[in-house]
């Protein structure tokens, strides 16, 4: 294990295949180097709701970007509230 460090950017509206939803931003404090440019080239975006369920995440590197976004959910112990795109 090792210390990780996040940066709390607030609460924004994200857009998924499920519909929008409330997430909680985090840049986590990332090295730049051999794959990152900056130390915010990470964010990571959690359902701000009891879940806390991680809904997107992005890298901007060097040489490219990648977006990763949910996929499927199932098994929740709290409904997910989702609006119409």
């Amino acid at each position: 294990m090792f210390p990780f460090k996040f940066r709390y950017k607030g609460i924004e509206q994200v857009k998924t295949k499920f519909g929008k939803i409330k997430c909680y931003r985090f840049d986590p404090v990332v090295e730049p180097g051999r794959i990152f440019k900056s130390e915010d080239d990470m964010t990571m975006w959690i359902s701000a709701d009891q879940n806390l369920l991680p809904i997107a995440v992005k890298f901007d590197m060097l040489v490219s970007s990648l977006h990763c976004e949910l996929e499927e959910y199932s098994n929740l112990k709290y409904d997910l509230k989702f609006e119409n795109n």
